[in-house]
């Protein structure tokens, strides 16, 4: 067990790592090191991350003995960040990121870690759903925005899964997990191709799905039309985006108070795998349960 916990440890701080990295580069509409946004800013995204940390080391010791459930961990991250006058604000992140840290120690590289993250979200059941529920009631309303198909406050005893299914027309995060972690995984492609130099490539990748997905923060609190007209927008951008391309789309969706902070969860889960993959690579790997090269029955 002494092994389960160092992993976990160290899968927990690249967690955590994955969303102060993703916030310290600049990308338009975000908050970063360089600017804040109406809605986010800068240190309640370092501090949320630094609060979650306890949650992931949690769920992925759990996972080691398929312990259920898992976002209850969730709730207890948001209830302690309020008792700490911290705005929680990587909530979508923390969403897709603890089904990998419940994972994790059952993987033995990234691939193995998808199908297993595949098959946990599919399990999702009404435990996780009421958590999860209760998480939402304690947050800012402006989640959920205007426009969401589904006022998940006013629902009881109904599966986190179908929650997910329910709300990913509108939500890309919980669209993201139902199609495998399909945009995570392209950031972590992207980032690993190393063409851009890597804080070039987080921003690669912040265009990159961006135009292939339009956001579901945007989507929900302004609308179909500015949402894809947005993805259109970016479609055009160069390989590897130029400054002047993403000052000029940062000053746009200032401008219409747009934040694409779903494509940011992404992003920084997209992060989470590639530094989690650095662990799986490393020379603890032969701690892992389950070794390289080990036929795999879920």
């Amino acid at each position: 067990m002494e092994d389960i916990y160092y992993l976990c440890d160290l899968a927990s701080i690249s967690l955590s790592r994955a969303s102060i990295i993703e916030s310290i580069i600049p990308k338009p509409g975000n908050a970063s090191r360089v600017q804040d946004i109406d809605s986010v800013n800068f240190q309640s995204i370092l501090e949320s991350a630094l609060v979650t940390f306890p949650s992931y080391k949690e769920v992925c010791v759990r996972g080691s003995t398929s312990k259920r459930p898992i976002y209850d961990t969730l709730y207890n991250s948001i209830l302690e960040s309020n008792l700490l006058g911290i705005k929680y604000s990587i909530f979508g992140t923390s969403l897709m990121l603890i089904p990998i840290a419940y994972s994790f120690t059952n993987s033995y590289d990234i691939n193995s870690l998808i199908e297993k993250v595949s098959q946990v979200v599919l399990s999702l059941d009404d435990n996780d759903g009421r958590w999860f529920l209760s998480a939402l009631r304690i947050l800012s309303p402006s989640y959920l925005g205007k426009r969401s198909s589904m006022d998940y406050r006013e629902l009881n005893n109904v599966s986190l899964l179908r929650i997910l299914q329910e709300s990913s027309t509108t939500d890309s995060v919980a669209k993201n997990m139902l199609e495998h972690y399909k945009y995570s995984v392209i950031v972590y492609e992207i980032i690993k191709q190393k063409k851009c130099g890597f804080a070039k490539d987080i921003q690669k990748a912040f265009i990159k799905i961006l135009s292939q997905l339009p956001d579901g923060l945007i989507l929900r609190k302004h609308g179909a039309r500015l949402a894809l007209s947005i993805s259109t927008m970016v479609s055009k951008f160069s390989d590897c985006p130029t400054e002047n391309e993403l000052a000029e789309l940062n000053s746009f969706l200032i401008s219409k108070k747009a934040n694409p902070g779903s494509t940011a969860d992404i992003i920084a889960s997209g992060i989470a795998l590639y530094l989690l993959e650095g662990i799986y690579e490393s020379r603890v790997s032969n701690k892992f349960p389950l070794r390289h090269g080990c036929d795999r029955v879920y």
